[in-house]
């Protein structure tokens, strides 16, 4: 994503001190910056390559991570505040609620995010569509069946 005075933000899948991937900032004359090294397990999340990040007003960044958080492989959504301290706003279980997120989050102006996994979900881990709350409960919106309703969204 691009942010105030051209300045590009991104992930990378593996990589950084833990070899679990980060996020970066590239000012516009090619210097780069790592915000946050992810090192994967039960505090912090791993392998955010498939999601782009957002950002809100505050200039917090928010994604996702394909694994690591409380359930290990399940995935996690975080927030990066400008200072560069992360925090887990939600780990995925792998079951009901999904797993994996394949993509990043969207956020609305009341500050509830949305996004999809790529696994889980109700019937046969098709993946979901779900809600994050401010608070931190996610919905789950839809479970896909995996028939003519699509399957794995990213």
């Amino acid at each position: 994503m691009i942010g105030r005075k051209g300045v590009l933000y991104g992930t990378t899948t593996t990589g950084g001190s833990a070899n679990d991937g980060v996020v970066f900032e590239l000012a516009p004359n090619g210097t780069e910056t790592v915000l946050h090294n992810f090192t994967g397990g039960p505090t912090d999340g791993m392998q955010p390559n498939y999601g782009s990040l957002i950002r809100d007003k505050a200039g917090n960044l928010y994604g996702t991570t394909a694994g690591g958080g409380t359930h290990t492989l399940g995935g996690t959504v975080f927030k990066l505040t400008p200072d560069g301290t992360e925090s887990l706003l939600y780990s995925f279980t792998g079951g009901s609620d999904g797993a994996s997120p394949a993509g990043g989050v969207i956020l609305d102006s009341t500050g509830n995010l949305y996004g999809t996994t790529f696994g889980g979900g109700s019937s046969a881990g098709y993946g979901v569509a779900y809600k994050l709350a401010p608070d931190g409960t996610e919905t789950v919106l839809y479970s896909f069946q995996g028939g003519n309703d699509g399957q794995y969204p990213y």
